[in-house]
C-alpha cells in the first residue's frame, strides 16, 4: 500500500475493493473526494481520509465525504471501521468549532473516546473514588 492514494474526482464506473488489500506497518492516507463512494469498498483499518491543503476542500465538503463513507461502512458492516472514522470525525468537527469546542473535545476524547469507551467512565470513577477516598483516609489519620 503506498503512502497516499489520490482516488479524488475518480469516475467509477464498477465496484472498487480495497478490502482486500494486504495490511502493511504504516496507515495509507486516501482522497476521495468527489468520487463516488457508494462504489468503493474499503476497511478503515489500514486507511486515513486526507484532503489536500492546496486543494481548500471546505469543512462542509470534508463532512459529506465522512458522512457518506460512514454511511457506506454502516451498509457493508464494517463495525470497526466505523468506528474509527466516526471518532476521526468527531474529533475533526469539535476541532473545527474552535474555541471551548477544542476543551470538549479533549473530554469526550479521553473521557470515554467519543461515546464508544464506556468502560473507561467506570474505571475513572473508580480510580477517582480510590483516589480522594486514600486522601481522605491519610488526612484522617495524621
Amino acid at each position: 500500500m503506498p503512502d497516499i492514494l489520490d482516488f479524488s474526482n475518480v469516475k467509477i464506473t464498477e465496484e472498487v475493493d480495497f478490502s482486500k488489500a494486504k495490511k502493511v506497518d504504516s496507515i495509507c492516507k486516501i482522497n476521495i473526494y468527489g468520487t463516488d463512494i457508494s462504489k468503493i469498498k474499503l476497511r478503515y483499518e489500514m486507511f486515513k481520509l486526507y484532503f489536500p491543503k492546496k486543494d481548500n476542500i471546505p469543512f462542509e465538503l470534508q463532512a459529506n465525504v465522512y458522512e457518506q463513507l460512514l454511511n457506506n461502512f454502516k451498509k457493508n458492516g464494517y463495525i470497526r471501521s466505523y468506528e474509527k472514522l466516526d471518532k476521526e470525525y468527531k474529533e475533526l468537527y469539535y476541532i473545527e468549532k474552535g474555541g471551548m469546542y477544542k476543551i470538549v473535545n479533549l473530554f469526550q476524547k479521553y473521557w470515554w473516546g467519543y461515546g464508544y469507551d464506556k468502560l473507561s467512565i467506570l474505571l475513572y470513577t473508580i480510580g477517582f473514588f480510590v483516589f480522594f477516598w486514600s486522601n481522605y483516609s491519610v488526612s484522617k489519620i495524621e
